[in-house]
């Protein structure tokens, strides 16, 4: 693989800096800021889109960051081809290839919340625990994991049970069942039990 270096100007002096971060990350967002995530034209109409946008784009870039969450997201057929599709810059058929997946598939307009796409994120998630609910001892992952991101809401660990590759914190700011977590806002860093 070349290894491909972008320099950046500030716009308050005129010196380069090289940017940091991984390579394809770099090119991702700098080639395709104006484009990422929209086609010009395409047989699939959808519109409203924005949650399923925002996962993809999310688990994409989240891929090409880490290799942990790529090893994830190559465990489960759909997401493989997803993220090959997303890799070739076919956008609105990851994005159909996405909606084809939920029980309403047939909808043009896409408006909703991230609830109605956890039958997609679930195929992989190795753990739930909801922000009400006591904790199952049942099982390391709550005391070791789960625990430390519970404050914040329901919780869908995605991987390896033994050991999850991403936390997903989810909370429905407009439901009362979550007024008591809300004062909470997330850290930008948690550190479970296995420092990570």
């Amino acid at each position: 693989m070349k290894k491909i270096e972008i320099r950046t100007r500030k716009k308050t002096d005129t010196q380069w800096q090289k940017p940091t971060g991984s390579p394809t990350l770099q090119m991702l967002i700098l080639s395709a800021q104006w484009s990422y995530m929209k086609e010009a034209s395409s047989l699939y109409q959808y519109f409203n889109t924005c949650v399923p946008d925002t996962l993809l784009a999310s688990f994409h870039i989240l891929s090409i960051k880490h290799l942990h969450i790529r090893a994830l997201l190559k465990s489960d057929d759909l997401f493989t081809v997803l993220m090959k599709t997303l890799n070739e810059e076919k956008y609105n058929y990851a994005r159909a290839l996405w909606i084809r997946e939920l029980r309403d598939f047939n909808k043009l307009n896409r408006f909703g919340d991230i609830k109605d796409h956890f039958p997609i994120i679930d195929k992989l998630v190795c753990a739930k625990v909801d922000y009400l609910q006591k904790n199952p001892e049942y099982h390391p992952i709550y005391g070791k994991t789960l625990s430390t991101f519970w404050p914040f809401g329901d919780l869908r660990a995605l991987g390896d049970i033994s050991d999850p590759s991403l936390i997903l914190v989810h909370r429905d700011v407009h439901n009362p069942h979550y007024d008591c977590c809300m004062p909470r806002i997330p850290p930008l860093d948690v550190i479970d039990d296995n420092k990570r």
